[in-house]
């Protein structure tokens, strides 16, 4: 019964970590405009993807996983509403503006698929955090460019994503 109970922790570590990983870089990808040079299509096609990979590999039911994949593909639609420089460019306006615009873009994004989980009986909360800590995510980013040639938007995309991707896994298999 131990080795069993093990193994169980072990399976959902690893699910989780992938979740991370799979949820960073494939957010990040559908930011890039690699996908569109790889496919021919635009954001609204890398959205799709990107929603859809993150369902599949998270969502346990067929329903379920249609209908975050929707959702999230529902939050992506609206844009950044120049927020994405956090204070770094006059023209957008001042940091707090920015972190505001940037903190409810992120919740925007994650809301969708907060209440399809809430509708198909797990806890909203898990997807309601990524989008809270968009801004910081993206600050941390701003604070790490350069390093790995990496850019801040592309770290906040990275740490976004992989926010999500656990929230995910902890909304529809840890919860």
């Amino acid at each position: 019964m131990l080795r069993f109970m093990a193994e169980l922790w072990l399976a959902q570590i690893l699910h989780l970590a992938i979740a991370i990983v799979l949820g960073a870089m494939l957010f990040r990808m559908r930011g890039a405009a690699g996908f569109q040079r790889i496919t021919g299509r635009g954001k609204t096609t890398a959205d799709a993807a990107w929603s859809c990979a993150m369902a599949a590999i998270t969502v346990p039911d067929p329903l379920g996983m249609l209908a975050i994949a929707a959702a999230l593909w529902v939050g992506g639609r609206p844009g950044w509403w120049q927020s994405i420089t956090l204070g770094r460019s006059e023209a957008d306006g001042s940091l707090a503006e920015q972190w505001v615009r940037h903190t409810a873009r992120g919740v925007l994004w994650t809301a969708p698929a907060a209440l399809v989980a809430a509708w198909l009986g797990a806890s909203p909360w898990p997807l309601l955090v990524p989008g809270l800590l968009c801004a910081p995510a993206y600050e941390a980013g701003w604070r790490l460019t350069g390093r790995f040639s990496i850019g801040g938007t592309e770290w906040g995309e990275l740490f976004f994503g992989a926010a999500i991707g656990a929230a995910l896994v902890v909304t529809f298999r840890l919860l």
